[in-house]
């Protein structure tokens, strides 16, 4: 009795139903992978935005109105909010406080979101920024 070469039905139905779960595990992890990737980029965009506040912001002439200007703004369709609390330090203390009438440095806070979502928080110190020509001894 010789036997037959080849595959048998269920040998092969084995083989087909190994190969469809192997394509079903690849394209989950591509559907992942893509949805990753999308975050990674909306993060990406985030810090790019606060960064650019704070870059902005170390430039400005008036940091407490610029900061109100950013404040609700609109980067890369993320919300930005911006917060300057004025600041003065005397006597080994740091006191913040929006009653501050000649601030040193300001304390900053930057949140980007996306909708109701926070994506960056940052709080940094800045000092104002002196006009050109504008120090307090002008060498004469």
């Amino acid at each position: 009795m010789r036997r037959a070469h080849g595959f048998t039905l269920i040998e092969t139905a084995i083989a087909v139903f190994i190969l469809v779960v192997a394509i079903l595990a690849a394209l989950g992890l591509e559907a992942t992978s893509l949805k990753n990737s999308a975050k990674a980029r909306t993060l990406q965009e985030a810090a790019a935005a606060s960064d650019r506040v704070f870059q902005e912001l170390r430039s400005a002439s008036d940091l407490g109105a610029h900061c109100a200007d950013v404040d609700g703004s609109e980067m890369d369709g993320l919300a930005v909010t911006c917060r300057a609390t004025p600041c003065v330090y005397d006597a080994g203390t740091l006191t913040c406080d929006a009653g501050v009438a000649d601030p040193q440095l300001y304390e900053v806070a930057v949140v980007v979101r996306d909708g109701e979502k926070e994506l960056v928080s940052a709080r940094s110190y800045i000092r104002p920024t002196l006009p050109l020509g504008g120090g307090e001894d002008d060498g004469e």
